[in-house]
């Protein structure tokens, strides 16, 4: 579980610090600043538009070192992952992953992930191994889509210091920025339809949905691509097959099983318990080398080399 979940977590990071990445989380820094600026809500908001590229900067180091915290729980059965606000206690000369939030990833799609990818390395057939590969990395696909979306929300709330929460989360405001920033860099935002005869443990097919609510099918090779080396991908995605509006898709009774934009319930009883997690005694890290993730997400049948950090 540990492995599949840290490659894909590692591939949504990467994206953020590719130049594409940067320049989306910059456009996404200046119009939540503006908006914040406009707003009534009375959110304090310091630094400025000009030092934004500092601020990612310092943002996307900070995750390198010190990532969030996460768990992985029992979701509503649309939901890929949601996050939970942290402690607060951070700056933006001082960036605190840990205590801004905490990552919540669905069980259920985890488990899934993983027994697709254990049966890969059970194969013996060549073609069932090809089949199993492109569909584990299919799952990796989604769940570093989904940690894309929720490091936006921790974009915000690391550009809102002073806060233990992003401006409006609860009420709803927040959450559109997940949205935005897979629009800015995808095209649209991941929605997940079932498969015909979608057996379990399957991913689903993978679509992108644009701000007219039209979806479009991911190219299989772009998402294997991507997989494979996040850094040298072009964005957006590449499309196949014509678009389905929603009228379309309720006709034809395609049923979506799960999107990034689908959210739980953060219960305050797990926030209570992330919060006695982080201030309490020192937490084990362990670290990781770039190669070996790079190596698992191509396929490769190697193993992680987990270093626990002094």
């Amino acid at each position: 579980m540990f492995a599949s979940l840290a490659v894909a977590i590692n591939i949504g990071l990467e994206t953020l610090e590719t130049p594409s990445g940067r320049r989306a989380l910059r456009e996404l820094g200046h119009t939540f600043l503006t908006r914040r600026a406009g707003s009534s809500a009375g959110v304090p908001i310091s630094g400025t538009w000009s030092r934004m590229d500092g601020y990612i900067d310092h943002f996307l180091q900070r995750l390198r070192n010190y990532y969030p915290l996460v768990a992985v729980q029992y979701e509503n059965d649309s939901v890929i992952a949601g996050t939970s606000p942290g402690i607060g206690g951070t700056t933006l000369q001082n960036f605190n992953p840990e205590g801004s939030g905490m990552f919540r990833y669905n069980i259920e799609r985890v488990r899934s992930m993983v027994a697709t990818h254990e049966a890969f390395l059970r194969a013996a057939n060549q073609q069932d191994r090809q089949k199993l590969r492109q569909r584990w990395q299919n799952f990796l696909f989604i769940f570093a889509c989904a940690t894309i979306h929720e490091l936006a929300h921790l974009f915000t709330f690391y550009l809102a210091p002073g806060r233990t929460s992003s401006p409006s989360f609860s009420n709803g405001e927040g959450l559109i920025w997940g949205r935005w920033l897979e629009c800015r860099l995808y095209g649209g935002s991941l929605e997940i339809y079932a498969g015909r005869n979608q057996g379990p443990n399957m991913p689903g097919m993978l679509f992108l949905v644009d701000k007219h609510n039209t979806a479009h099918r991911i190219d299989p090779a772009a998402i294997i691509e991507f997989v494979s080396n996040p850094r040298q991908h072009q964005l957006p995605f590449q499309y196949t097959g014509p678009g389905i509006t929603a009228e379309e898709r309720r006709s034809l009774r395609i049923r979506s099983t799960g999107s990034t934009s689908s959210f739980g319930v953060s219960l305050p009883h797990n926030n209570r318990a992330m919060r006695d997690l982080i201030s309490g005694p020192g937490l084990i890290r362990y670290s990781i080398p770039l190669e070996d993730l790079h190596e698992l997400s191509s396929g490769a049948d190697s193993a992680l080399r987990v270093t626990q950090m002094v």
